[in-house]
C-alpha cells in the first residue's frame, strides 16, 4: 500500500502460499502464483498449493549463522500493513531458523519489478497488474504469494468535489499518478465504461500524487481505500472512492511477492525455506493482529 501509515486492517490481508514454478510447477502459468489458504482464511478460487513444497519453514540442520544464504528483499513502498508478515517472520526468527538472512531494502522509487528482474534483488513486493506487464514484456519476475486477493484500489476524488459524481465527469481533469504500465489506460476504461470520453490529463508525482488531491492541485489519483481512503479521513479530506469493479471490471489479486525466476530454478531450497518463513510471518499476523502491529 503505498503509504507510511498504520491501521488494523489485517482481515483484508488474505494470506497464501506456495511456490511458483521456478521451483517445479508449470512454465506456461505467467503470473506463477499457486497458492493455498492459511488457517481460518479462504483461498482464491481455482487456486492449489505447489506440489511438492510445504507451508512451514524447516529448519536446516547444522546451519549457522555464518552459513545463512542471503535473500534481498525489496519494498514496494514504506512499511506498511502489507508488509507485515515480511517483518514477523524476521522479528520472530522464522527466517533465521530456514538458515536465511533477510537484507530489506528500502524504497526507493525503482520499483521492485526491477530491482528483482535485474537481480538486484531475490524477491520483493509488487501487484498483480505491473509484474504481469513486466513479464509480458520479458523481465524473469515471477509471482509466488498472493498477499492481497482482492482489488484494494480506485479511482479517488476528494468527498467535497460535488461536480463529480461518477467517473465520467472526470473526463478533461487531471490524474495524479505513478507511472506504472497500463495505469492511464486503465483510468481510462473505467470512465468509458460509465459512458465518459476517457480523456483525461495526467502528471507522474509517485509519492506526492495522494498529496496534490488533497490539496485541490490534480482532480484524481488512484488511492488504497483501506490506507490512503483512512489516511484522508484522518486529514479531514476523505475521499470519495469509485471501485473498478463497479465499471465492468473484474477483480483481482493487488499485492504480491514477486522472485526472480532464474535465481529460483538455481535454489529451489532456499526458496522454499524463505517462502515458507515468510508465510509463517503472515500467519502469525493475522491470528496476532495486536501483537503484529
Amino acid at each position: 500500500m503505498r503509504t507510511s501509515s498504520r491501521s488494523k486492517v489485517f482481515a483484508v490481508t488474505a494470506v497464501v502460499a506456495l511456490l511458483a514454478a521456478a521451483c517445479g510447477g508449470d512454465d506456461d502459468d505467467d503470473s506463477g502464483a499457486a497458492t493455498t489458504a492459511a488457517p481460518g482464511t479462504t483461498a482464491a478460487a481455482g487456486t492449489t498449493a505447489a506440489p511438492g513444497t510445504s507451508t512451514a519453514a524447516s529448519e536446516p540442520a547444522g546451519t549457522s549463522a555464518s552459513e545463512a544464504a542471503t535473500i534481498r528483499f525489496a519494498l514496494d513502498w514504506t512499511p506498511n500493513t502489507n508488509h507485515t508478515g515480511l517483518y514477523v517472520a524476521q522479528a520472530e526468527g522464522y527466517f533465521e531458523e530456514a538458515g536465511i538472512n533477510v537484507e530489506i531494502l528500502p524504497y526507493n522509487a525503482t520499483s521492485p519489478d526491477i530491482l528483482v528482474g535485474t537481480g538486484a534483488a531475490e524477491f520483493g513486493i509488487s501487484f498483480h497488474a505491473s509484474m504481469t506487464f513486466s513479464r509480458a514484456a520479458g523481465s524473469p519476475i515471477k509471482s509466488v504469494m498472493a498477499v492481497l486477493q482482492h482489488d484494494a484500489t480506485g479511482i479517488g476524488v476528494r468527498a467535497d468535489r460535488d461536480d463529480i459524481a461518477s467517473p465520467k465527469d472526470l473526463d478533461g481533469m487531471t490524474y495524479a499518478g505513478f507511472g506504472a504500465p497500463g495505469e492511464k489506460e486503465t483510468m481510462a476504461q473505467v470512465i468509458k465504461n460509465d459512458g465518459g470520453e476517457g480523456e483525461f490529463d495526467v502528471v507522474t508525482l509517485s509519492t506526492a500524487a495522494y498529496e496534490a488531491v488533497y490539496a485541490g492541485e490534480a482532480d484524481f489519483t488512484e488511492p488504497f481505500y483501506t490506507w490512503e481512503g483512512i489516511e484522508a479521513e484522518l486529514r479531514g479530506t476523505p475521499f470519495k472512492i469509485f471501485r473498478p469493479q463497479d465499471y465492468g471490471f473484474p477483480d483481482e489479486y493487488t499485492v504480491v511477492v514477486i522472485g526472480n525466476e532464474p535465481w529460483m530454478a538455481q535454489n529451489e531450497d532456499v526458496t522454499r525455506r524463505f517462502i515458507g518463513a515468510l508465510q509463517r510471518g503472515y500467519e502469525f499476523a493475522m491470528e496476532n493482529p495486536e501483537e503484529s502491529g
